[in-house]
């Protein structure tokens, strides 16, 4: 099971980790506003 699928894999959770980086920095913005809507 070699071949693209492995990369894909691999590369999943490099993609996901800025994503929640960025929904936690959302989110302290959102506290430090006042405006707590997820």
């Amino acid at each position: 099971m070699s071949g693209p699928g492995i990369g894909i894999l691999f590369s999943f959770p490099a993609a996901v980790q800025p994503l929640s980086t960025a929904r936690a920095w959302g989110l302290r913005n959102a506290r430090r506003n006042g405006d707590i809507r997820i």
